[in-house]
């Protein structure tokens, strides 16, 4: 019944699901637990058998809302969350679950005040490490920093944040790009022939 989305438009259609979503766990003082069930409703129905099962024109909306009743009840979903999960039933978009799942994370964040922080090292930080340089972040833009950790050997050494739209290199190898721009600039021209 229900087709694939469209990778382009998925997250646009996602939208009103996620905010209804978010609005509904932050009424119930429930955040966290729409988000781990969103996030499991997410991978269940990426599955190859419910992904056909989803597609399959001959089932109604009906026989999906029964399909999913066990597998709603086995991701420990309340009475409202498998009221929502029905909703995207009836309207066709239950397939949109992981581009709501992604535009809820993005509410909540909004609504906690969290930035993303992408942290890139030489080489796997320590949770320590990842602490002190969270709690610098934090500190330095005045923000509450949630950060993804990437691991990149070619930095060489030292680390890489990404704030927004600012970035703080001090790898290795952003020192040694810097060091070779600012001695090209130094250089003295070549003689005249």
């Amino acid at each position: 019944m229900e087709a694939k989305p469209n990778k382009q438009t998925a997250a646009r259609k996602a939208a009103p699901y996620a905010l209804a979503a978010f609005d509904l766990a932050r009424d119930s003082m429930s955040i966290p637990d729409w988000q781990e069930k969103l996030e499991i409703l997410s991978e269940v129905i990426k599955l190859p058998d419910l992904e056909r099962i989803l597609r399959d024109p001959r089932l109604s909306p009906e026989d999906l809302v029964k399909i999913m009743q066990p597998v709603c009840e086995k991701i420990g979903m309340n009475e409202e969350q498998h009221a929502f999960v029905n909703i995207l039933i009836e309207e066709k978009s239950l397939s949109l679950a992981p581009w709501v799942f992604d535009g809820y994370v993005k509410e909540r964040k909004k609504f906690e005040g969290i930035t993303d922080v992408t942290i890139i090292s030489a080489f796997e930080l320590t949770p320590q490490q990842v602490d002190r340089l969270s709690s610098s972040i934090s500190k330095k833009f005045n923000i509450k920093a949630e950060p993804q950790l990437k691991v990149d050997p070619e930095l060489i050494g030292g680390v890489k944040i990404i704030v927004g739209d600012t970035v703080i290199d001090q790898s290795v190898k952003g020192s040694l790009e810097r060091m070779k721009r600012h001695l090209g600039n130094n250089n003295p021209p070549p003689p005249a022939a």
